[in-house]
């Protein structure tokens, strides 16, 4: 950093793998941490909707979750979600797979409802786009089955 700068890609990139390590070896609060840091200088220089923030987006999504913070995570993975949608389109499978995230992150951080509904609304997408047969749109049949279970028993 002293050399390049703070802004230079190289010191971006190296701010990443430092985040990963971190996350790797079990310091998912000291991920979380750097990856808002990268998230931050990234959506700084190149704007939200570049493929390396969206991709900082994620990561502070999944450091955030196995850090015990589902809402953090959820916060994390709707901005992510909102990014795709903007960037790709609502059927790339790409955002898909982000409103998938965000559904569970939402059922983990105790709001049931929610991920019943999102999965139940990207199961229809998923039928749609990607067919019944797929991977995606099973496990999302599954999910939306699961956390509306979750709902019904949660209910007062």
């Amino acid at each position: 950093m002293r050399v390049l700068g703070p802004d230079h890609p190289d010191t971006l990139t190296t701010m990443g793998v430092l985040a990963h390590w971190r996350d790797e070896a079990g310091d998912h609060s000291g991920a979380s941490t750097a990856w808002k840091k990268l998230l931050t200088a990234r959506v700084r220089i190149l704007g939200p909707d570049h493929p390396d923030s969206l991709i900082a987006w994620d990561q502070l999504a999944s450091s955030r979750a196995k850090a015990g913070d589902p809402e953090g995570a959820a916060a994390a993975a709707a901005e992510l979600a909102a990014g795709l949608m903007r960037l790709s389109g609502p059927d790339h499978p790409r955002t898909l797979a982000a409103r998938g995230h965000l559904a569970y992150y939402q059922g983990m951080a105790s709001d049931a409802d929610a991920a019943a509904i999102a999965l139940t609304q990207l199961l229809e997408d998923c039928l749609r786009t990607l067919g019944p047969d797929h991977p995606d749109t099973r496990a999302t049949w599954e999910g939306a089955a699961y956390w509306a279970a979750r709902a019904h028993a949660e209910a007062p």
